[in-house]
């Protein structure tokens, strides 16, 4: 089967894109907030809401909701919670969105 190629002219291939990198590197990103100290196995990402704060920036912030796997004693519980972050969002060479800078994740209230 042959996935679609994601345009960064599309909001919800950047949305896509963003949840895509968040789960595959989550070792990688630290949780703050209500996750702060937690040992984050998973995390799958609902984007509600990504803004450019203005035209000359290539920052972008998120918010929405996270589901993330939390390691505990006798195995991994799941949570849901609201969330926000920011991240760099650039367009690639074939004019898919290519997210960078995301490195920390704020972990708000659970849902």
């Amino acid at each position: 089967m042959v996935r679609p190629k994601l345009s960064f002219d599309v909001k919800a291939d950047k949305v896509k894109a963003i949840a895509d990198y968040v789960r595959t590197h989550v070792s990688s990103i630290s949780f703050l907030g209500k996750a702060k100290g937690l040992k984050v196995k998973s995390a799958i990402l609902e984007p509600g809401t990504i803004q450019l704060p203005s035209e000359t920036d290539s920052h972008w912030n998120v918010s929405g909701h996270v589901k993330l796997g939390i390691e505990k004693e006798d195995g991994v519980l799941e949570n849901n919670f609201f969330f926000t972050c920011d991240c760099e969002l650039n367009k690639g060479d074939e004019g898919e969105p290519i997210v960078t800078g995301l490195t920390k994740i704020q972990v708000g209230e659970r849902i």
